[in-house]
């Protein structure tokens, strides 16, 4: 009854086709990407469900480990036709596990092999190139006799330490802090080649690392502390490092990785640091200014632009800020509040301020707007948000009459992060044999 039910639906939509407005297409969007099908809809034959029982997937088994080869079960499940394979970094594996919507697609954009029978005791060649020190799963992707792709398996292992020439050892110790900067006392002996450091707030470079792996093609953390430290320091040394540009009142993590004299990877070393205490227990306050109206770039044009300052006061560690037309305050105030007392997912530059900050907004001339602030103090409770109403001047200070109309939103000052493009090695494509 199903079918029947389902191909008078299909006869259905294509008479309609001769009506006009009427839909005459049928486009399918997958969850794991972009639309797959787009048929006319008088061209559809008949659409059909089906049902496969049980799971669909290729178990994975690891029984032996070498710097060479791998030993491995695969066993599909009663409905597993056949499943991708492959070997691929294990931070990149735990994500495919969590979302598998998107497994298939990308082991096949790496290549993965298509296998249709089990293995026992299956001889995995082909990973003499994989990082050392570094975890990495066989994962498969089982499809069913309709070749839809469905679940996802993965077995994890780690491949061997390097042969390390020498024993390289660096350590750190905290020496001082502002508000702002942190200077270790950083030492490394004659068997480091060099090392890098990056630093970040407790808790957050692990967090990157599983972030951005995929896209740097990064297979374990010392690559991403390499890459983002960018600049090497020397071996055989104890120097003074000082970390400018950090926030106030914030535990950070410092990474120091150091290569041994034939640029391998020795032991990654952590310090936990901290910049000094900014603001006190009391409630935050941050007051708003109006300044200047005038003509300022924005791009390649000159708009008339709104300045504001925003003061907080000693009792504020941190604060957020923003200008909304009145429209936008009126209908989603309760949101703004919420929005600008938030954290940031993962840390975001700019998503905070810390001292006085003179900036500037892009408003046409008579429109209201509400200028607002919010500040967490030092215990990292927020304070009241300020809400400064304010009506921009008919005319842009010093600027010839021109009619701009009234703002349909504000715009704000954008500033950017960049970092350079990482070149990840060439992909190792494992064989499975029996």
């Amino acid at each position: 009854m199903k079918h029947k039910y389902i191909l008078t639906i299909a006869l259905a939509l294509g008479a309609m086709t001769a009506q006009a407005g009427e839909p005459n297409r049928m486009i399918v969007y997958p969850a794991d990407g972009p639309q797959s099908g787009a048929f006319m809809i008088e061209r559809v034959d008949r659409i059909e469900f089906a049902t496969v029982e049980g799971e669909v997937a290729a178990d994975v088994k690891i029984l032996s480990t070498s710097e060479t080869e791998l030993k491995v079960d695969v066993t599909r499940t009663a409905d597993c036709q056949s499943y991708l394979f492959d070997v691929i970094p294990g931070v990149m594996a735990h994500q495919l596990e969590s979302n598998p919507a998107g497994a298939a697609t990308y082991m096949r954009s790496m290549g993965a092999k298509t296998y249709y029978e089990d293995f026992a005791g299956g001889s995995l060649t082909g990973i003499e190139d994989l990082e050392a020190a570094t975890e990495y799963a066989v994962i498969t992707v089982g499809a069913d006799r309709y070749g839809v792709d469905c679940s996802v398996r993965a077995a994890y292992f780690k491949t061997a330490d390097p042969e390390l020439e020498g024993a390289p050892r660096v350590t750190a110790e905290f020496v001082s802090c502002t508000k702002t900067d942190i200077t270790v006392k950083i030492s490394a002996n004659a068997d480091v080649s060099e090392f890098y450091t990056i630093i970040g707030e407790k808790g957050t470079l692990q967090q990157q690392y599983e972030m951005f792996a995929p896209m740097f093609g990064f297979s374990n953390i010392g690559q991403m502390v390499e890459m983002w430290g960018q600049i090497p320091r020397p071996g055989d040394s104890t120097e003074n490092y000082t970390f400018s540009n950090l926030d106030p009142n914030t535990e950070y993590e410092l990474y120091i990785q150091p290569l041994d004299l034939l640029g391998q990877y020795g032991p990654l070393y952590i310090l936990d640091c901290h910049t000094e205490k900014q603001g006190g227990s009391g409630a935050s306050v941050i007051t708003i200014t109006p300044g200047d109206y005038i003509l300022n770039y924005w791009g390649d044009e000159k708009l008339p632009s709104q300045f504001f300052t925003f003061t907080p006061n000693d009792q504020t560690w941190c604060y957020r800020i923003g200008v909304y037309t009145e429209e936008q305050y009126e209908s989603q105030k309760d949101e703004i509040f919420a929005y600008l007392k938030s954290d940031p997912e993962q840390p975001t530059a700019y998503w905070f301020q810390y001292e006085t900050l003179e900036t500037d907004y892009q408003i046409n001339p008579n429109t209201k707007v509400y200028a607002m602030a919010v500040g967490k103090n030092a215990d990292g409770e927020w304070g009241e948000v300020t809400v400064l109403p304010y009506t921009t001047p008919a005319a842009v200070s010093g600027a010839p009459a021109k009619s701009f109309g009234k703002s349909d939103t504000v715009r704000a000052r954008v500033q950017k992060n960049t970092r350079r493009a990482f070149s990840a090695p060439a992909a190792v494509r494992p064989v499975l044999t029996h």
